[in-house]
């Protein structure tokens, strides 16, 4: 599921590869904080979600300041987190906890493959969005080979997610662990993007929603 949202923020690549070198989000390049959604759910028209899901980002985009960001690019993330949270966990009720992430990726998972979570947001706020491809293509390479040459043979057949896009709803990946007939998405992490001298990768800021919870107790329902 994706939403396309044009980013209004204008170019934070330097921003972004200044904050990777300072490793100003620790060693592992990336903070994040978990959000308990399943007590008051019976008061989820409500506040009481929403408050915790906004303390939450608060948090989460504290690393951000000073850090030469645009006005007002900190309080889009934030607001991004809040609002993706709400709408992940209106998808999906059974959700007992909500991990919010916000990465530096340089060089990532290239290869395509499905993960081993019930669902997953992503937002990407600079270079270039995730890789994904529809479910008709050649499992067995992907569980067996796993070769990229051998899974896509014709690279015009591959999607690729926006910028900015997914505000409130938006680039919903499935997982494994998603109950019934729904199939884990297969996608990647794009080729990286080169700086000038052809040796240095930029570095890609992403906002990750995680869902966890018991798996079996999933239902995906049509937000209201």
């Amino acid at each position: 599921m994706q939403a396309v949202r044009p980013p209004t923020w204008g170019d934070i690549q330097g921003a972004v590869d200044g904050i990777y070198d300072a490793r100003a989000f620790g060693e592992e390049r990336s903070v994040s904080v978990d959000v308990p959604v399943g007590a008051g759910r019976e008061d989820f028209d409500g506040v009481s979600l929403a408050a915790a899901l906004r303390a939450s980002a608060a948090r989460l985009v504290e690393p951000l300041a000073g850090r030469g960001l645009p006005a007002g690019f900190a309080e889009q993330v934030r607001e991004d987190a809040e609002d993706i949270g709400v709408a992940v966990a209106s998808l999906l009720p059974a959700a007992d906890r909500l991990s919010l992430k916000l990465e530096l990726m340089s060089h990532a998972c290239l290869r395509w493959h499905q993960d081993n979570y019930v669902a997953r947001a992503i937002v990407s706020y600079n270079c270039c969005g995730t890789e994904y491809i529809h479910h008709d293509h050649d499992f067995w390479e992907l569980n067996n080979c796993g070769n990229n040459d051998c899974v896509v043979r014709d690279r015009a057949q591959v999607l690729q997610a926006g910028v900015g896009d997914m505000r409130g709803g938006g680039f919903l990946v499935k997982g494994k662990l998603f109950p019934g007939v729904a199939t884990g998405l297969v996608h990647r992490s794009p080729d990286p993007v080169y700086h000038a001298d052809g040796v240095t990768a930029k570095t890609r800021l992403v906002l990750k929603v995680d869902v966890y919870g018991p798996p079996d107790a999933y239902v995906l329902q049509i937000a209201r």
